[in-house]
């Protein structure tokens, strides 16, 4: 089936006049046809519902998982919608098809992919920094995975914190707030400034606890 986007430019009665976005295959209408007349399904485009975007990056995720378990992308696919269902109590299989899943839901099922690679330890090549929570920011910090990259072995970087003068020894780290960043972008932090840095890349460090802290060598 081929999936046709139009708009509707005016509607009077059960006549409509349809104005296509995408080029349609005429080859498929004709050898379609009922008795020389064309027909199709016309379904209204929900205003909150799967984004390219996050399509792209549901896929780019599950390339991420397969290039590193070496399982093929279909059984990994199943995979993350079962645990989806399991997860959030629902007999409905998630689809990204358009029209099929909220916006806030498909952002819930990347996220929950998202976790699922953090917590295997599954390097993730894109940036999926808009779809993350504080749960995954601070995943990725206790781990030392930069934030922007996501590549490992990243620097704990302080933000509105030690400072020239004041002493690293005696300092209060608790009331600093961090991320991970790479050696490349934590200089660049410390080039242009906290809150331009923060404010190019559309990020806000979090607080750690004393815990925290002594597990990242820090206290």
């Amino acid at each position: 089936m081929q999936e046709i986007r139009a708009e509707i430019v005016n509607l009077k009665g059960k006549f409509a006049t349809i104005r296509l976005i995408d080029e349609i295959d005429e080859k498929v209408l004709e050898e379609n046809a009922h008795g020389g007349r064309y027909f199709v399904y016309l379904e209204p485009l929900i205003k909150d519902t799967t984004t390219d975007e996050q399509r792209k990056h549901w896929f780019a995720l599950i390339n991420d998982i397969s290039d590193y378990t070496g399982e093929d992308n279909w059984k990994i696919i199943l995979k993350m919608k079962y645990l989806y269902m399991m997860t959030y109590d629902t007999k409905k299989e998630p689809s990204l098809a358009r029209n099929k899943m909220k916006r806030s839901e498909t952002a819930k099922l990347l996220q929950l992919v998202i976790d699922y690679c953090l917590s295997n330890d599954i390097p993730l090549r894109r940036n999926y920094l808009p779809y993350m929570e504080q749960k995954q920011l601070f995943a990725m910090t206790m781990k030392r995975i930069c934030w922007i990259t996501h590549k490992p072995n990243a620097e704990l970087c302080h933000f509105g914190a030690v400072g020239m003068g004041r002493n690293r020894n005696t300092y209060d780290h608790t009331q600093s707030k961090f991320m991970t960043l790479s050696h490349e972008l934590h200089m660049e932090q410390h080039r242009i400034g906290e809150r331009s840095f923060c404010e190019k890349y559309n990020v806000e460090p979090i607080g750690l606890s004393a815990e925290n802290l002594k597990e990242l060598n820090l206290l």
